[in-house]
């Protein structure tokens, strides 16, 4: 589920931002629409958000014993 963002009266689902040159955002649909920099800072916010990392689970460190052959 993509999350939506509502600017003004505009709905926009970032997944469908193509891409943004200089205030001007495009859409997958071929619509544009010239946003403030503060509509396009809270539309990169949601955009590129960082997910909360899962938590890590680490592999106890075995030490491997050294193996010596006799002659």
């Amino acid at each position: 589920m993509s999350k939506l963002l509502r600017i003004g009266d505009r709905l926009i689902n970032p997944e469908n931002v193509t891409y943004i040159i200089d205030r001007e955002i495009h859409f997958n649909d071929g619509s544009r629409w010239v946003a403030t920099e503060p509509e396009i800072q809270e539309l990169l916010a949601i955009m590129f958000e960082t997910p909360r990392p899962e938590p890590v689970v680490e592999e106890p460190i075995v030490a491997k014993k050294k193996i010596v052959k006799k002659k």
